[in-house]
Protein backbone atom coordinates (compact mmCIF):
# COMPACT_ATOMS: atom_id res chain seq x y z
CA UNK A 1 0.00 0.00 0.00
CA UNK A 2 1.20 3.52 -0.71
CA UNK A 3 2.95 5.77 2.31
CA UNK A 4 0.38 8.53 2.85
CA UNK A 5 0.76 11.97 4.02
CA UNK A 6 -1.11 12.36 6.59
CA UNK A 7 -1.07 16.38 5.74
CA UNK A 8 -2.45 15.42 2.46
CA UNK A 9 -5.87 14.33 1.32
CA UNK A 10 -6.28 10.59 0.14
CA UNK A 11 -7.23 10.43 -3.42
CA UNK A 12 -10.17 8.34 -4.98
CA UNK A 13 -7.73 5.46 -6.01
CA UNK A 14 -5.69 5.86 -2.88
CA UNK A 15 -9.03 5.01 -1.05
CA UNK A 16 -10.37 2.28 -3.16
CA UNK A 17 -6.90 0.40 -2.90
CA UNK A 18 -6.93 0.85 0.98
CA UNK A 19 -10.06 -1.00 1.18
CA UNK A 20 -8.90 -3.71 -1.45
CA UNK A 21 -5.93 -3.96 1.05
CA UNK A 22 -7.99 -5.31 3.72
CA UNK A 23 -7.85 -8.78 1.54
CA UNK A 24 -4.42 -8.45 1.58
CA UNK A 25 -1.79 -11.72 3.13
CA UNK A 26 0.74 -9.17 4.18
CA UNK A 27 -0.20 -8.28 7.81
CA UNK A 28 1.57 -4.97 7.42
CA UNK A 29 -0.52 -4.15 4.44
CA UNK A 30 -3.46 -5.35 6.11
CA UNK A 31 -3.05 -3.29 9.36
CA UNK A 32 -2.28 0.00 7.64
CA UNK A 33 -5.79 -0.31 5.89
CA UNK A 34 -7.29 -0.83 9.03
CA UNK A 35 -5.86 2.29 10.22
CA UNK A 36 -7.50 4.29 7.82
CA UNK A 37 -11.42 3.03 9.42
CA UNK A 38 -12.25 6.64 10.06
CA UNK A 39 -11.01 8.10 7.25
CA UNK A 40 -12.73 5.88 4.69
CA UNK A 41 -16.06 6.80 6.73
CA UNK A 42 -15.24 10.28 6.42
CA UNK A 43 -14.81 9.68 3.00
CA UNK A 44 -17.29 7.64 2.01
CA UNK A 45 -20.29 9.06 4.23
CA UNK A 46 -22.40 7.56 6.61
CA UNK A 47 -24.89 5.67 4.27
CA UNK A 48 -22.15 4.24 1.67
CA UNK A 49 -19.74 3.31 4.68
CA UNK A 50 -22.74 1.10 6.46
CA UNK A 51 -24.22 -0.45 3.79
CA UNK A 52 -21.66 -1.04 1.53
CA UNK A 53 -17.53 -0.39 3.45
CA UNK A 54 -18.35 -1.90 6.83
CA UNK A 55 -20.06 -5.15 5.40
CA UNK A 56 -17.01 -5.60 3.12
CA UNK A 57 -14.84 -4.96 5.35
CA UNK A 58 -15.97 -7.39 8.28
CA UNK A 59 -16.23 -10.10 5.84
CA UNK A 60 -13.33 -9.34 3.82
CA UNK A 61 -10.67 -11.45 5.80
CA UNK A 62 -9.54 -14.28 7.92
CA UNK A 63 -8.67 -11.51 10.52
CA UNK A 64 -6.66 -12.22 13.81
CA UNK A 65 -7.35 -11.37 17.18
CA UNK A 66 -5.44 -8.57 17.17
CA UNK A 67 -6.97 -7.50 13.84
CA UNK A 68 -10.38 -7.66 15.24
CA UNK A 69 -9.55 -4.93 18.17
CA UNK A 70 -7.48 -3.24 15.90
CA UNK A 71 -11.14 -2.54 13.83
CA UNK A 72 -13.19 -2.12 16.82
CA UNK A 73 -11.07 0.37 18.14
CA UNK A 74 -10.84 2.28 15.21
CA UNK A 75 -15.14 2.21 14.76
CA UNK A 76 -15.08 3.72 18.21
CA UNK A 77 -13.47 6.62 17.07
CA UNK A 78 -15.23 7.26 14.53
CA UNK A 79 -17.71 10.25 14.99
CA UNK A 80 -21.00 9.68 14.64
CA UNK A 81 -22.47 13.56 15.14
CA UNK A 82 -24.14 13.71 12.12
CA UNK A 83 -24.67 10.03 11.69
CA UNK A 84 -29.05 9.21 11.43
CA UNK A 85 -29.97 6.61 13.98
CA UNK A 86 -30.76 4.04 11.13
CA UNK A 87 -27.01 4.19 10.40
CA UNK A 88 -26.30 4.22 13.86
CA UNK A 89 -28.17 0.84 14.07
CA UNK A 90 -26.84 -0.64 11.23
CA UNK A 91 -23.70 0.06 12.59
CA UNK A 92 -24.38 -2.20 15.57
CA UNK A 93 -25.87 -4.53 13.79
CA UNK A 94 -23.31 -5.01 11.41
CA UNK A 95 -20.44 -5.60 14.35
CA UNK A 96 -22.91 -7.32 16.18
CA UNK A 97 -21.50 -10.91 15.66
CA UNK A 98 -18.24 -9.50 17.30
CA UNK A 99 -20.24 -10.36 20.61
CA UNK A 100 -20.11 -13.97 19.94
CA UNK A 101 -16.56 -14.53 19.42
CA UNK A 102 -14.33 -16.02 22.24
CA UNK A 103 -12.06 -13.61 23.03
CA UNK A 104 -11.19 -11.59 25.96
CA UNK A 105 -9.38 -8.92 23.72
CA UNK A 106 -12.23 -8.42 21.25
CA UNK A 107 -14.77 -8.62 24.21
CA UNK A 108 -13.05 -6.21 25.81
CA UNK A 109 -12.51 -3.94 22.45
CA UNK A 110 -16.34 -5.03 21.16
CA UNK A 111 -17.63 -3.22 24.93
CA UNK A 112 -15.42 -0.37 24.62
CA UNK A 113 -16.66 0.54 21.29
CA UNK A 114 -20.00 0.27 22.63
CA UNK A 115 -19.25 2.41 25.44
CA UNK A 116 -17.47 5.17 23.19
CA UNK A 117 -20.54 6.07 21.00
CA UNK A 118 -22.25 6.09 24.32
CA UNK A 119 -20.37 9.06 25.76
CA UNK A 120 -21.78 11.39 22.91
CA UNK A 121 -24.91 11.69 25.16
CA UNK A 122 -27.49 11.35 22.48
CA UNK A 123 -30.83 11.20 24.09
CA UNK A 124 -32.13 8.76 21.22
CA UNK A 125 -28.81 6.31 21.70
CA UNK A 126 -28.75 6.33 25.05
CA UNK A 127 -32.31 6.19 25.83
CA UNK A 128 -32.93 3.52 23.15
CA UNK A 129 -30.67 1.91 20.73
CA UNK A 130 -27.63 1.30 22.83
CA UNK A 131 -30.26 -0.05 25.78
CA UNK A 132 -32.34 -2.23 23.73
CA UNK A 133 -28.48 -3.91 22.15
CA UNK A 134 -27.24 -4.68 25.75
CA UNK A 135 -30.86 -5.80 26.65
CA UNK A 136 -30.77 -8.40 23.59
CA UNK A 137 -27.15 -9.44 24.38
CA UNK A 138 -28.27 -10.05 27.97
CA UNK A 139 -30.99 -12.49 26.84
CA UNK A 140 -29.12 -14.30 24.04
CA UNK A 141 -28.95 -17.33 24.15
CA UNK A 142 -25.00 -17.13 23.72
CA UNK A 143 -23.12 -17.58 26.89
CA UNK A 144 -20.67 -15.19 25.06
CA UNK A 145 -22.44 -12.58 24.20
CA UNK A 146 -24.07 -12.10 28.01
CA UNK A 147 -20.75 -11.56 28.79
CA UNK A 148 -19.94 -8.73 26.11
CA UNK A 149 -22.94 -7.49 27.57
CA UNK A 150 -22.12 -7.45 30.98
CA UNK A 151 -18.43 -5.57 30.11
CA UNK A 152 -20.88 -2.85 28.51
CA UNK A 153 -22.73 -2.48 31.57
CA UNK A 154 -19.84 -0.84 33.29
CA UNK A 155 -18.87 1.41 30.46
CA UNK A 156 -22.36 3.11 29.84
CA UNK A 157 -23.77 3.57 33.37
CA UNK A 158 -22.61 7.28 33.50
CA UNK A 159 -24.68 7.79 30.51
CA UNK A 160 -27.39 6.06 30.52
CA UNK A 161 -30.97 7.53 33.13
CA UNK A 162 -31.65 5.64 36.34
CA UNK A 163 -34.58 4.20 34.95
CA UNK A 164 -32.81 2.56 31.99
CA UNK A 165 -29.72 1.24 34.62
CA UNK A 166 -32.78 -0.40 36.49
CA UNK A 167 -34.13 -1.84 32.99
CA UNK A 168 -30.52 -3.78 32.16
CA UNK A 169 -29.87 -4.69 35.71
CA UNK A 170 -33.44 -6.39 35.60
CA UNK A 171 -31.87 -8.28 32.52
CA UNK A 172 -28.60 -8.85 33.87
CA UNK A 173 -29.69 -9.73 37.51
CA UNK A 174 -31.13 -14.00 36.43
CA UNK A 175 -27.33 -14.24 34.90
CA UNK A 176 -25.98 -15.32 38.25
CA UNK A 177 -27.90 -18.50 37.75
CA UNK A 178 -26.64 -18.69 34.60
CA UNK A 179 -25.08 -22.22 34.43
CA UNK A 180 -21.83 -21.57 32.88
CA UNK A 181 -19.01 -20.38 35.74
CA UNK A 182 -17.43 -17.58 33.41
CA UNK A 183 -20.67 -15.90 33.08
CA UNK A 184 -21.19 -15.84 36.77
CA UNK A 185 -17.51 -14.55 36.97
CA UNK A 186 -18.73 -12.14 34.80
CA UNK A 187 -21.62 -11.35 36.81
CA UNK A 188 -19.84 -10.68 39.53
CA UNK A 189 -17.05 -8.57 38.07
CA UNK A 190 -19.81 -6.02 36.28
CA UNK A 191 -21.13 -6.09 39.96
CA UNK A 192 -18.06 -5.40 41.19
CA UNK A 193 -17.44 -2.56 39.06
CA UNK A 194 -21.11 -0.89 39.48
CA UNK A 195 -22.11 -1.20 42.59
CA UNK A 196 -19.90 2.52 43.29
CA UNK A 197 -22.28 4.34 41.00
CA UNK A 198 -25.38 3.01 41.61
CA UNK A 199 -28.58 4.36 44.48
CA UNK A 200 -28.81 2.64 47.39
CA UNK A 201 -32.05 0.45 46.19
CA UNK A 202 -29.79 -1.31 43.08
CA UNK A 203 -26.88 -1.35 44.89
CA UNK A 204 -28.98 -3.76 48.00
CA UNK A 205 -30.09 -5.83 44.29
CA UNK A 206 -26.80 -6.39 43.58
CA UNK A 207 -25.49 -7.42 47.14
CA UNK A 208 -28.84 -9.77 47.18
CA UNK A 209 -27.70 -11.46 44.03
CA UNK A 210 -23.75 -12.00 45.05
CA UNK A 211 -25.01 -13.27 48.48
CA UNK A 212 -26.51 -16.42 46.20
CA UNK A 213 -23.17 -17.26 45.14
CA UNK A 214 -21.16 -17.69 48.12
CA UNK A 215 -21.34 -21.22 47.85
CA UNK A 216 -20.28 -21.04 44.02
CA UNK A 217 -17.59 -24.18 43.00
CA UNK A 218 -15.76 -21.70 40.92
CA UNK A 219 -12.95 -20.23 43.38
CA UNK A 220 -12.32 -17.21 40.91
CA UNK A 221 -16.16 -16.28 41.53
CA UNK A 222 -15.88 -16.34 44.97
CA UNK A 223 -12.56 -14.31 45.03
CA UNK A 224 -14.08 -11.88 43.20
CA UNK A 225 -17.31 -11.64 45.85
CA UNK A 226 -14.53 -10.00 48.06
CA UNK A 227 -13.57 -7.28 45.46
CA UNK A 228 -17.62 -6.77 45.63
CA UNK A 229 -17.92 -6.41 48.86
CA UNK A 230 -15.07 -3.68 49.50
CA UNK A 231 -17.18 -1.05 46.58
CA UNK A 232 -20.46 -2.02 48.49
CA UNK A 233 -19.21 -1.20 51.84
CA UNK A 234 -17.44 1.63 50.54
CA UNK A 235 -20.82 3.07 48.86
CA UNK A 236 -23.23 2.33 51.44
CA UNK A 237 -20.75 3.05 54.06
CA UNK A 238 -23.49 2.96 57.31
CA UNK A 239 -24.51 -0.62 55.59
CA UNK A 240 -20.85 -2.25 56.64
CA UNK A 241 -22.80 -4.96 59.02
CA UNK A 242 -24.00 -6.35 55.59
CA UNK A 243 -20.40 -7.51 54.96
CA UNK A 244 -19.54 -9.31 58.26
CA UNK A 245 -21.77 -12.45 57.81
CA UNK A 246 -20.88 -13.04 53.86
CA UNK A 247 -16.79 -12.03 55.00
CA UNK A 248 -17.17 -15.05 57.42
CA UNK A 249 -18.53 -17.71 55.79
CA UNK A 250 -15.28 -16.84 53.03
CA UNK A 251 -13.28 -17.16 55.97
CA UNK A 252 -13.67 -20.74 56.56
CA UNK A 253 -14.18 -21.71 52.92
CA UNK A 254 -11.93 -24.68 51.88
CA UNK A 255 -9.83 -23.00 49.51
CA UNK A 256 -6.90 -20.81 50.80
CA UNK A 257 -6.96 -18.57 47.87
CA UNK A 258 -10.49 -17.43 48.70
CA UNK A 259 -9.76 -16.71 52.55
CA UNK A 260 -6.58 -15.46 51.74
CA UNK A 261 -8.50 -12.79 49.72
CA UNK A 262 -11.01 -12.37 51.77
CA UNK A 263 -8.84 -11.48 54.72
CA UNK A 264 -6.45 -9.36 52.71
CA UNK A 265 -10.15 -7.18 51.60
CA UNK A 266 -10.39 -5.60 55.05
CA UNK A 267 -8.65 -2.90 55.32
CA UNK A 268 -10.05 -1.50 52.14
CA UNK A 269 -13.25 -3.15 52.87
CA UNK A 270 -13.46 -1.02 56.06
CA UNK A 271 -11.46 1.87 55.32
CA UNK A 272 -13.12 5.04 56.58
CA UNK A 273 -16.23 2.86 58.30
CA UNK A 274 -16.69 3.11 62.07
CA UNK A 275 -15.97 -0.42 62.47
CA UNK A 276 -15.59 -1.18 66.34
CA UNK A 277 -12.66 -3.75 67.42
CA UNK A 278 -14.68 -6.47 68.43
CA UNK A 279 -15.79 -6.22 64.64
CA UNK A 280 -12.70 -6.39 62.91
CA UNK A 281 -10.85 -8.43 65.35
CA UNK A 282 -12.82 -11.75 64.45
CA UNK A 283 -11.77 -11.67 61.26
CA UNK A 284 -8.22 -11.71 62.18
CA UNK A 285 -8.48 -14.19 64.49
CA UNK A 286 -9.66 -16.80 62.11
CA UNK A 287 -6.63 -15.80 60.40
CA UNK A 288 -3.84 -15.99 62.65
CA UNK A 289 -4.74 -19.78 63.10
CA UNK A 290 -5.03 -20.71 59.77
CA UNK A 291 -2.86 -23.81 58.76
CA UNK A 292 -2.10 -21.74 55.35
CA UNK A 293 1.03 -19.38 55.99
CA UNK A 294 -0.33 -16.87 52.87
CA UNK A 295 -3.52 -16.24 55.00
CA UNK A 296 -1.87 -16.04 58.60
CA UNK A 297 1.05 -13.38 56.45
CA UNK A 298 -2.36 -10.95 54.81
CA UNK A 299 -4.03 -11.68 58.65
CA UNK A 300 -0.43 -9.39 59.50
CA UNK A 301 -0.95 -6.78 56.65
CA UNK A 302 -4.20 -6.16 58.35
CA UNK A 303 -2.90 -5.53 61.96
CA UNK A 304 -2.41 -1.50 61.17
CA UNK A 305 -5.69 -0.75 60.60
CA UNK A 306 -6.48 -1.74 63.90
CA UNK A 307 -4.03 1.54 65.25
CA UNK A 308 -6.83 3.39 64.09
CA UNK A 309 -9.63 2.22 66.47
CA UNK A 310 -10.11 3.64 69.65
CA UNK A 311 -11.89 0.46 71.58
CA UNK A 312 -8.69 -1.73 71.07
CA UNK A 313 -8.35 -4.56 73.67
CA UNK A 314 -4.40 -4.17 73.88
CA UNK A 315 -4.02 -7.68 75.71
CA UNK A 316 -5.80 -9.55 73.03
CA UNK A 317 -3.91 -7.71 70.54
CA UNK A 318 -0.36 -7.95 72.34
CA UNK A 319 -1.58 -12.14 72.43
CA UNK A 320 -2.08 -12.30 68.47
CA UNK A 321 1.68 -10.16 67.97
CA UNK A 322 3.11 -12.96 69.85
CA UNK A 323 1.16 -15.82 68.61
CA UNK A 324 2.47 -13.97 65.29
CA UNK A 325 5.93 -13.66 66.25
CA UNK A 326 6.55 -17.37 66.74
CA UNK A 327 5.06 -18.85 63.77
CA UNK A 328 6.20 -21.49 62.34
CA UNK A 329 6.61 -19.40 58.64
CA UNK A 330 9.94 -17.06 58.69
CA UNK A 331 8.07 -15.10 55.89
CA UNK A 332 5.06 -14.43 58.49
CA UNK A 333 7.87 -13.86 61.01
CA UNK A 334 9.04 -11.29 58.79
CA UNK A 335 5.43 -9.66 57.75
CA UNK A 336 4.06 -9.12 61.25
CA UNK A 337 7.68 -7.56 61.75
CA UNK A 338 7.50 -5.14 59.71
CA UNK A 339 3.52 -4.60 60.12
CA UNK A 340 4.28 -3.29 63.22
CA UNK A 341 4.45 0.64 63.98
Amino acid sequence: MMNQNPAKEMTNAEIYQSILDVRSLKPEVRMASLQLIQTIFKRLGPERSTTEYLPYLLNASKYTEKDWALILGNISKIDITHFQISEISRLLTEIKFLSELDSKVVRNAFSSCIGAFAQYNNDEINDTLIPNYVDELLKAEWDLSQMAALAIIPKILYHISNNITKRLLESALPLCESETSIVRYSFVRMCSEIVGMLNEPEAVKLFESVLTLLEDTSISILCETSTFFINYVQRLQDRYKDAIDPLNTLMKHSSWRVRCTAIFSLKSLFQNVKVSFEEFYQFLQIGVRDKEYEVRMATCQQLPFVSKMRDIDTKRMKEMIELLSKDSNQHCRTTIASSLP
